[in-house]
C-alpha cells in the first residue's frame, strides 16, 4: 500500500485522518494511541516481516536508551551497543540480497515498506541525542510513534530525534491546525504531481535508452543526454516528490519533518549541490557523523601546530564522511571514486576560501551560471553510474556523446519512418515525454522549491507562495486531476525505498 495507491489515498488516510482530527477535538489522550495503532495497521498491511524487524529495533533501541539513564557509568557502552545493533541489521539485509524470481536481487527484504537505513539512522539520533542529553525521554506510546509513524518510513526524512521529541510530546494539548492542513494536502498533491507525471514520463523516456545500452545498442548523442540529465531529472522528481508526500502527511497530523530539497539543481558549488540534494541525510552525516569525527581528529593527529591539526581533522573529516554517504548510496569502486573527488573538490574549495577570507569576494551573474553549469555537468555523468547495472552500460552511454545516430536518416526519401537513432522515435509518446521532460527541467532551474512556496523554508517569493484560496484551490485541484488521470507506470516504485 503505497502512497499513490487508491487504497492509501481513499482508504487509509482518509479514514486515519478523520479519526485523528475528531480525536483532537474531543478525546485528546486517545490520538497518540490511535495513530500508534493506525503506523502498525500501515506496515502489517505491506508486510508482517517488516512489522516483526521493527517491533525488535523498538525493544532493542528502547532498552539500551534506558540502560543508559539506569546504568550511568555504563553510558558510552549502552550507546555503542544500541549504535552497532542498527548497524548490523542494516549491513545484514544490505550485503543478503534476496533473490527475485525475474532475476537480478532485491537489496532489503522485499515487501519492507521503508528504506532499512532511514530507520536506522532514525534510531541513531534518538540513542545519541538521549545519551547527550538534547532531548528528554518520550513515554513508550509516544517513543514508537516517533519510531513507526507511517508518513517517514518508506524513506525518510531522517528527522532528528531532538526535533520530533518536543513536537510529539506536546501534540495532545496542541489545537487543531487548519492552516497546516491545508498546506500539508498542497504539499500531497504537489508531491503526487511529481511523481506521477514528471518522474514517471521521464523514467519512461531514460528506460528504453539504459535498456538498448545494456543490450550493446549503438547510443546516439540525443540519447546519451536524455539518459544522463533525463535519470537525474527523474530521480530529483521522483524522491523530491515522495519527500513532499511525507512531510505533507505529517503536516496534516501536526508534526514538521526536516525538509529533504532546497533546489539543488540551481546550486552553483558542488559542496552546496551536495547538501541541498537530500538534505536530511547531509545534515545528518553532519551532526552525527562529521562532528564526532572531527573532534577526535582534532585530539588525535601528530600534527603539533593546533590551527594545522583543525584543518587536517576537517579535511579527512570531511572526505570520510562524503565516502561513507556515497557508499551509502551504492557501495562499489564507481562510487568510491566519485566521493573520493567530490570531496577533493569540496575541500579544495573550502581552502581556496579560507586563503581568501582576507578579500571580499563578489559572485556575479556569469560566475554563478557557470558553476551552475558545471554542477549539473558533474551530476549528470555521475548520476549514469548509479542508474547503470555495469561499467559497460554506462561507457555504452557516455559513447553516444561522440556519436551522432544515422543522420543519412534526415535526408532519406526512399523510408520516411527511417529514424536517426535507435531508441528515440519521432513516436506520438516519445514526443510527448520529451515534452514533459523539457517542462520538468525547466521548473526544477526557474521556480522556487516546493518547499519554500509552502513556507517550510523561508519563501523568497511572495508572488508563488501557497495560502489557502480559490486560486490556489482551483490550481492543486487541477493538479491532482492530472496525477490521478497519469497512467504512466512510476518505474522502479519510490527508488529511495531501496536503499
Amino acid at each position: 500500500m503505497g502512497f499513490l495507491s487508491a487504497e492509501f489515498l481513499l482508504g487509509f488516510l482518509p479514514i486515519t485522518f478523520a479519526g485523528f482530527a475528531l480525536l483532537q477535538r474531543y478525546r485528546q489522550e486517545w490520538s497518540i494511541p490511535f495513530l500508534v495503532t493506525a503506523s502498525v495497521l500501515f506496515i502489517a498491511l505491506n508486510s508482517m516481516l517488516a512489522l516483526a524487524v521493527l517491533l525488535a529495533s523498538v525493544i532493542v533501541n528502547r532498552a539500551c536508551a534506558l540502560a543508559m539513564v539506569r546504568y550511568e557509568g555504563a553510558r558510552n557502552e549502552f550507546l555503542l551497543c544500541g549504535i552497532a545493533a542498527n548497524i548490523a541489521v542494516l549491513a545484514w539485509f544490505k550485503l543478503h540480497p534476496v533473490p527475485l524470481s525475474g532475476g537480478g536481487s532485491a537489496m532489503l527484504v522485499i515487501g519492507m515498506p521503508l528504506g532499512l537505513s532511514f530507520y536506522a539512522f532514525k534510531q541513531i539520533t534518538y540513542l545519541i541525542d538521549r545519551h547527550q542529553n538534547r532531548a528528554q525521554e518520550l513515554s513508550g506510546l509516544k517513543y514508537i510513534l516517533f519510531s513507526m509513524f507511517f508518513s517517514h518510513l518508506p524513506a525518510g526524512p531522517i528527522t532528528p530525534y531532538r526535533v520530533l521529541q518536543p513536537q510529539i510530546e506536546t501534540l495532545t494539548g496542541r489545537k487543531f491546525a487548519a492552516g497546516e492542513v491545508s498546506t500539508g494536502i498542497a504539499l500531497i498533491v504537489i508531491g503526487a504531481f511529481k511523481l506521477r507525471c514528471f518522474s514517471a514520463s521521464i523514467g519512461s523516456l531514460t528506460g528504453p535508452i539504459y535498456s538498448e545500452a545494456a543490450a550493446g545498442t549503438d547510443i546516439c548523442l540525443p540519447e546519451s543526454v536524455i539518459a544522463s540529465s533525463g535519470f537525474l531529472l527523474q530521480l530529483y522528481y521522483n524522491f523530491s516528490g515522495y519527500s513532499d508526500m511525507a512531510i505533507g502527511l505529517a503536516l496534516c497530523f501536526g508534526l514538521r519533518l526536516s525538509p529533504n530539497f532546497d533546489s539543488p539543481l540551481k546550486a552553483s558549488r558542488i559542496g552546496d549541490y551536495v547538501i541541498r540534494w537530500h538534505a536530511s541525510l547531509m545534515a545528518f552525516a553532519r551532526d552525527y557523523i562529521f562532528r564526532y569525527m572531527q573532534q577526535g581528529l582534532a585530539q588525535f593527529l601528530p600534527i603539533r601546530a593546533a590551527s594545522h591539526r583543525r584543518i587536517a581533522a576537517w579535511a579527512v573529516a570531511t572526505c570520510a564522511t562524503y565516502i561513507l554517504v556515497m557508499l551509502w548510496h551504492e557501495a562499489g569502486w564507481p562510487a568510491l571514486l566519485i566521493s573520493l573527488l567530490t570531496a577533493i573538490v569540496v575541500i579544495a574549495a573550502g581552502l581556496t576560501r579560507v586563503l581568501n577570507s582576507h578579500r571580499t569576494l563578489h559572485d556575479s551573474r556569469s560566475k554563478k551560471f557557470a558553476g551552475q553549469v558545471l554542477c549539473l555537468t558533474i551530476a549528470s555523468i555521475t548520476i549514469v553510474f548509479f542508474r547503470s547495472d555495469s561499467l559497460a552500460t554506462a561507457s555504452a552511454i557516455f559513447s553516444g556523446f561522440v556519436y551522432w545516430g544515422d543522420t543519412s536518416a534526415l535526408t532519406s526519401h526512399s523510408s520516411p519512418t527511417r529514424e536517426m537513432c535507435a531508441v528515440l522515435s519521432s513516436s506520438a509518446s516519445d514526443i510527448a515525454y520529451l515534452a514533459i521532460f523539457l517542462v520538468a527541467g525547466g521548473t526544477a532551474l526557474v521556480l522556487p522549491n516546493t518547499m519554500r512556496i509552502c513556507r517550510i523554508l523561508p519563501s523568497h517569493s511572495e508572488w508563488l507562495t501557497f495560502r489557502p484560496n480559490l486560486r490556489w484551490a482551483v490550481f492543486l485541484g487541477f493538479l491532482a486531476w492530472v496525477a490521478w488521470l497519469f497512467d504512466t507506470p512510476l518505474s522502479g516504485g519510490i527508488i529511495y525505498e531501496g536503499f
